[in-house]
């Protein structure tokens, strides 16, 4: 957690990162042999930002955001101070084909073949 993290004030340490060693260890226990043993929780905010960044170039072709205020709105959700940084969590998905060979075939497992779960629309049904 940050400093400048709007809950660390509420919390006022930083995390020692026990309990999601403690969840990756037994993650890593009861998945596949095949399953990364270089997973990181942080994997899952690269995975975020990035899927955040694909649903708003929708909003940035229809004219509703400004090329640039994507990065800004990703910047402020993950309370990032640099822009930089936002970028560099973006610039983790320009990967050899492998790792995204990899990252499709988990997600395809773990969304069961469908997308629809990320599907915004379907909160509106």
């Amino acid at each position: 957690m940050a400093v400048n993290d709007p809950r660390y004030p509420v919390v006022r340490s930083p995390q020692s990162g026990q309990v999601t060693d403690t969840i990756k260890r037994k993650l890593i226990n009861k998945a596949p042999s095949r399953f990364p043993k270089d997973f990181s929780y942080h994997w899952l905010r690269a995975t975020f930002a990035y899927q955040l960044y694909q649903r708003l170039q929708v909003f940035v072709q229809k004219g509703l955001l400004k090329p640039g205020e994507d990065i800004d709105f990703i910047q402020k959700r993950m309370h990032h101070e640099s822009r930089q940084t936002t970028e560099n969590y973006l610039k983790l998905f320009k990967m050899t084909q492998e790792k995204v060979i990899a990252q499709e075939l988990w997600e395809k497992s773990l969304f069961n073949g469908s997308y629809e779960v990320l599907n915004l629309e379907a909160e509106d049904r």
